[in-house]
């Protein structure tokens, strides 16, 4: 697991097979193989791509979920959401745009 810990800034894009723990700032984009897990100081401006994620602080930008987005209580995110599954916890504070689709909503293919 990656860690940019409390009182670090990060400036750029982070990559990643792994998991990320962010506690600090991270101004950029991030792309996880596994888990994005924003802690509740942590702070991220830019994009997130990410199988799973864990929000605990602030997201400024889009995120791009390949399976599940849990915004805990203390959570506060602005821009695009784009995921399989969304847990939101009362008490989240969102202003987005949010795009679900598995392939279970594609209308059914026309008969000829």
């Amino acid at each position: 697991m990656s860690l940019v810990g409390s009182g670090t800034n990060v400036v750029g894009h982070c990559r990643t097979e792994g998991s990320v723990q962010i506690d600090g700032t991270v101004e950029g984009s991030v792309e996880a193989a596994d888990v994005v897990s924003i802690g509740q100081d942590g702070v991220m401006i830019g994009d997130i791509s990410t199988r799973d994620a864990v929000v605990d602080g602030r997201i400024e930008g889009n995120l791009t979920i390949g399976s599940l987005l849990h915004l805990k209580a203390t959570s506060v995110v602005t821009g695009e959401i784009d995921a399989e599954r969304i847990l939101i916890e009362e008490g989240a504070t969102l202003n987005v745009t949010v795009r679900m689709a598995d392939g279970r909503g594609q209308p059914p293919a026309s008969e000829s």
